[in-house]
């Protein structure tokens, strides 16, 4: 398990798989986990990250916050992570590739 989650981190799909696992799974031990892994790649290698990727993590990471007053059970440990990952790409993203970040 530990190998295919580490070919999972090392691939260029690991954005996209993990922001749309995080969405749909009810799991919060997969959503965690989705969260933690994607802290590391926005940290250690969002320059290599395609752009489509990058689109796709900022939609989902908006949908999440959207939704966020319809699930008053999500953890604390979720919302926090959450809140640092949003956090992670607002520094990489901000002002030059996403100028709309406070009003979308």
């Amino acid at each position: 398990a530990l190998e295919a989650t580490d070919a999972l981190k090392a691939s260029t799909q690991c954005v996209p798989f993990c922001a749309d696992r995080f969405i749909k799974t009810r799991h919060v031990e997969v959503k965690f986990w989705c969260l933690q892994t994607l802290c590391e790649a926005v940290h250690n290698g969002y320059d290599t990250v395609e752009d489509e990727h990058k689109t796709f993590l900022k939609q989902c990471l908006l949908s999440w916050l959207s939704t966020a007053p319809a699930r008053p059970e999500e953890p604390i440990f979720i919302r926090n992570k959450g809140a640092q990952l949003m956090v992670l790409v607002m520094k990489r993203e901000y002002p030059s590739h996403w100028p709309t970040f406070f009003t979308d």
